[in-house]
Parts: C-alpha cells; structure tokens; sequence
C-alpha cells in the first residue's frame, strides 16, 4: 500500500495518512511545507493539498517540496477555492488556467515537465443557497461557494 500525505490537514485528519499542518492539533505532524517536510525524497504515493495552498506566502517553495516527496508516478490531489475570492486570509485564486500554468514545464523551477494532468473539475461545496432561493424567491445573493479539484501525476 501506497503511503499517503495530507498537507495542511489541521482538525481534518484522514485515517491511514500522514497528516501534516504547521499548527500543533493533536495525531499530527507539525510541518511548514514552505520550510521543507521531513521526509525523504519521494517518501509518497499520494499527496492530498485540500484547502491550503490558496494561504501559503512563498508558492514556489511550496511546489518544490510538493514535488521532492511525491515519488514519480505519485498523485497529487488538489482542491481550492475556484476563482476571485474575497477572503482576506487567502494569498492568491485559482481557475483553470492557474493549473495551465502549473503544467507549463517554461514556468517549472527546473527543465522539463513535472505533471501531467489527470483530473480537472469545478464543483459546488456548501449548503445549496440557489435552492432556498428560487423556491422562496429570495433575492439575496447568497450561493454555494465553487471549489477547483485537480489531480495531477508527477513525471519529472
């Protein structure tokens, strides 16, 4: 069996993961993935990044080590918040041509290419505020909060 990652886990650990996160939650490890993980080079199979990488400060130190512990043909899923957002905690956005450009091997930090793209979809999380609305005729602006899942598989 494939040993697994969840980075940036916080209260959410995921049973039969390594579960990872830069403030001390009890049954995990205390990591920042900006400052590198301790763990040897393609120490994964699998890495789950859900909800983190929007508040990482140095993105590209972050990808690097994603990178350095994923072994080669491991799977990388990641699932942000999609688009714009108003968040103030949030250090960047994510859409479809975000993960383009991730996939780009000119923006990589080394030659050749790092992933090749397995999954990409834009899914709605949250209550179903729509719902409430048409059927009561609300006119608020109130809806279900979209989320980016991508999966990606390192080749380099």
């Amino acid at each position: 069996m494939e040993r697994r990652l969840n980075i940036g886990s916080g209260r959410k650990l995921q049973e039969g993961s390594v579960n990872v996160d830069r403030f001390p939650y009890p049954g995990l490890t205390v990591a920042d993935l900006e400052r590198g993980l301790p763990f040897r080079d393609e120490s994964f199979g699998y890495i789950l990044a859900s909800h983190m990488l929007e508040h990482v400060d140095r993105f590209d130190l972050a990808w690097k080590e994603i990178h350095r512990v994923l072994r080669k043909g491991g799977r990388l899923e990641v699932r942000v918040p999609y688009g714009p957002d108003s968040n103030p905690w949030h250090r960047r956005h994510f859409d479809e041509k975000s993960v383009k450009l991730l996939l780009d091997p000119g923006h990589n930090l080394e030659s050749g290419p790092w992933w090749q793209l397995v999954d990409l979809r834009v899914s709605a999380r949250g209550f179903p505020w729509w719902h409430v609305r048409k059927y009561f005729k609300w006119d608020i602006p109130l809806g279900a909060k979209r989320e980016l899942t991508f999966v990606l598989e390192r080749v380099g």
